[in-house]
């Protein structure tokens, strides 16, 4: 049955795109503050809702259906997130069906019967939208974790690399023969495919579902082990066969080679969007870094399922000897950028303290923060990269900063503060800070006396 609703919130003016990075920093920081949500009757919906539609410049209508796992408060955030960001000057439907029924595979079954129902109820919203609110213009935008996550149940990764190891345990040639054919088959189409779609339509934006799975480290590694000690167990017995998707979505196989995919389709420096503010010359290292956590999980894996299917004398150390020791050696060589990687990781939280202490610093500045408070809550950092070569280290920073505090904004310390840091970290003779300002116009609107900067 279908419900109605309005709902009114407050954003931050400097929330921009480039905080979807976080965005539990929303509900700490109260970026996004719900103001009132109160139930609607039928007539009165359609009536607000027309108004709406016919006092926005398009006579236009944006309807945003989230996906599975989402909570009713958090699917109104986001929808005015989007609104937000969007910037289409447009009013924006929200509509909320029930797929949040738990993040287990029986809570993934239940939600996907629930969605089935909740297909008709969408399609009777948009009847009513089409027939009695008549915009000129419909866009709708639909969002669902769910095909992520299919992608990984249904693409032949997990299982080939887990017949690759049982074949390298039997010491059987033809079994590991076919499962490496299968893996590389897979694993090419899944990255052909990701670069074909990314050079036809285009990624608008690196976003964090594309960084996130960029920069791997020895945490990925421990992970896709853990993974493989529960799918090796899984497969050998017959009562836990169905736990073996809960495996593969763990490791998550496909989304590091559909992001290689779209890094090789982008050019060697990026272009990266925060907000409605853009920051060219950004080093490209997607490509590399995805492949290289698609080899920790591969390897981690292999290993970790040998090492079980011994212990549970599925073939013998005699047969799989040389089998165990070069998956052995190349772990090891692995764990070199992965520690490497780490490194980097800890560096980019040292970064962010640094960066946290410097803003501490200027609120406690009398002479700056008596006439800037406001504004310097509002300092952001968007993005922090750190890329090692030869003897030289380089930094990127991209801070978003409101217009009032750029001609203040004083990063002689910590350009400095972060130069020695990384010296002694690194060991390296020079260091590069490049550091991207993006400024944000904030205004505070005064009922009394107008909108004022």
């Amino acid at each position: 049955v279908l419900r109605f609703g309005y709902f009114d919130t407050r954003i931050q003016p400097s929330l921009g795109l480039g905080m979807l990075i976080d965005p539990t920093e929303w509900f700490q920081n109260e970026e996004i503050h719900l103001k009132s949500v109160q139930a609607l009757d039928r007539a009165a919906f359609v009536k607000q809702v027309q108004k709406f539609v016919q006092d926005s410049p398009y006579r236009s209508l944006l309807v945003v259906v989230h996906g599975f796992r989402e909570a009713f408060e958090s699917g109104l955030r986001k929808t005015a997130f989007l609104g937000h960001v969007l910037d289409i000057n447009s009013p924006v439907l929200f509509f909320d069906w029930p797929g949040n029924q738990g993040s287990t595979l029986r809570g993934y079954l239940r939600a996907r019967q629930v969605a089935k129902a909740s297909g008709a109820e969408l399609a009777r919203a948009l009847e009513l939208i089409i027939q009695e609110i008549k915009p000129d213009r419909l866009w709708l935008i639909a969002n669902s974790t769910a095909v992520v996550i299919g992608a990984m149940i249904v693409a032949p990764l997990m299982d080939p690399i887990l017949s690759l190891a049982f074949g390298f345990t039997l010491g059987d040639n033809r079994l590991a023969k076919r499962s490496a054919i299968t893996l590389v088959l897979g694993s090419a189409s899944v990255v052909g495919t990701a670069w074909l779609l990314a050079t036809i339509i285009g990624p608008g934006e690196i976003n964090a579902e594309i960084t996130s799975r960029a920069a791997p480290n020895l945490i990925d590694l421990g992970i896709a082990v853990a993974a493989a000690v529960a799918g090796a167990f899984t497969i050998t017995r017959e009562r836990l066969a169905n736990s073996i998707a809960g495996v593969a979505i763990a490791v998550a196989l496909v989304p590091p080679l559909c992001v290689c995919g779209i890094g090789l389709s982008q050019g060697p420096e990026l272009v990266a969007v925060f907000g409605r503010g853009t920051v060219a010359g950004l080093t490209n290292e997607i490509s590399e870094g995805s492949f290289l956590l698609f080899l920790a999980n591969l390897i981690g894996i292999t290993l970790a399922s040998l090492v079980v299917f011994m212990v549970q004398r599925y073939g013998s150390l005699r047969t799989a000897w040389r089998h165990l020791l070069a998956w052995l050696g190349l772990m090891g060589v692995l764990c070199i950028p992965l520690a490497s990687a780490l490194q980097d990781f800890s560096v980019q939280q040292k970064i962010n303290r640094q960066f946290g202490r410097f803003k501490a610093g200027l609120l406690n500045n009398t002479a700056v923060s008596r006439d800037h408070a406001y504004f310097l809550k509002r300092i952001r950092l968007l993005y922090s990269n750190v890329q090692v070569e030869a003897n030289e280290a380089v930094i990127d920073l991209v801070i978003n900063v409101p217009n009032q505090l750029v001609d203040e904004l004083q990063l002689q310390n910590i350009h400095s503060d972060l130069a020695e840091q990384t010296k002694e970290l690194y060991d390296v003779d020079a260091v590069t800070i490049n550091i991207s300002l993006i400024p944000t116009q904030i205004y505070r609107y005064n009922l009394e006396t107008g909108r004022q900067p």
